[in-house]
């Protein structure tokens, strides 16, 4: 594990780079600072970028954002997401004569005709009518995981299983501000007995779809770079890739002092079993 101050310092060795979005690129209102530089600087030096994100929403959804962000298409070669890899599983799985019931934000519902399901035709539906919920988070950034505990427990007597788009716990937004996301739901579902099916980081099947766009490339000239010891930390080092942790996201207050360094001691307590290659306090330099 090795503390890097620059980017630029490692990144001659690697040929592509799976980069998280949120907590890296941006914190779902802005970007980092210089990271657009960043990536027009790989793009210049003819370096794959594949976006791998935990947002539980499709590809295309996602590029619209990243548009209005800021970031040129010509920047990256795709957008992996945990909401497309959820969508494909949903496709085999189930059909128009199945109902889910939708467990999120008004602004992914299916009834605002932005629903991550919305090209499948299959209808959403009151709880107990269901064969499965789709959760893609909480139905506010601020709504405490009590008020869902009633639903969550009217599911288990149901028997009706969960399909969890997006496996993180929370995010960070640049201000401080913690947002806890759909993987803190599933695992209450898990621990009162409920059956969960999860799709992104850090499970395997988000890396096998990544990983089939640089069939051209050594795995090992793939350098995966995320801020989340717990998602994207664990799922590059069981996929057998290189990381680089970014402390600036997630970790930033329980690491970085007043000089917005990492305090390494720190994060090596906070190490249970896949350490980064590479830790660095922003992918982008002031």
């Amino acid at each position: 594990m090795r503390y890097i101050k620059d980017f630029f310092e490692i990144s001659s060795q690697y040929d592509a780079f799976l980069l998280d979005l949120w907590g890296v690129i941006h914190d779902g209102e802005q970007l980092y600072p210089m990271v657009s530089g960043v990536l027009e600087r790989l793009y210049q030096e003819q370096k794959k970028v594949i976006f791998l994100s935990n947002a539980p929403r499709r590809a295309e959804n996602v590029a619209r954002v990243l548009q209005q962000l800021g970031i040129k298409t010509q920047y990256y070669h795709s957008i992996v997401t945990s909401g497309e890899a959820a969508y494909n599983y949903v496709q085999k799985k189930f059909n128009v004569q199945n109902s889910y019931y939708f467990l999120g934000p008004e602004k992914d519902a299916p009834w605002c005709d932005v629903g991550l399901l919305d090209e499948l035709k299959i209808p959403h539906s009151p709880l107990e009518k269901a064969d499965f919920i789709l959760n893609v988070g909480f139905e506010n950034d601020f709504q405490p995981l009590e008020e869902l505990l009633p639903r969550l427990q009217a599911a288990i007597q149901l028997k009706i299983p969960m399909i969890c788009a997006n496996p993180d716990i929370e995010v960070v937004k640049q201000n401080g501000t913690r947002i806890f996301c759909a993987g803190l739901i599933a695992k209450e579902y898990e621990k009162m007995g409920g059956e969960v099916e999860y799709f992104g980081k850090p499970y395997a099947k988000i890396y096998q779809l990544a990983l089939k766009q640089l069939k051209e490339i050594n795995p090992q000239k793939i350098l995966a770079v995320g801020d989340s010891l717990e998602t994207d930390i664990a799922g590059a080092g069981k996929a057998g890739l290189d990381c680089a942790l970014i402390t600036g996201g997630i970790l930033k207050n329980a690491l970085h002092g007043a000089d917005n360094t990492p305090d390494m001691q720190k994060l090596s307590a906070q190490i249970n079993d896949i350490a980064p290659n590479y830790v660095l306090a922003a992918l982008g330099q002031n």
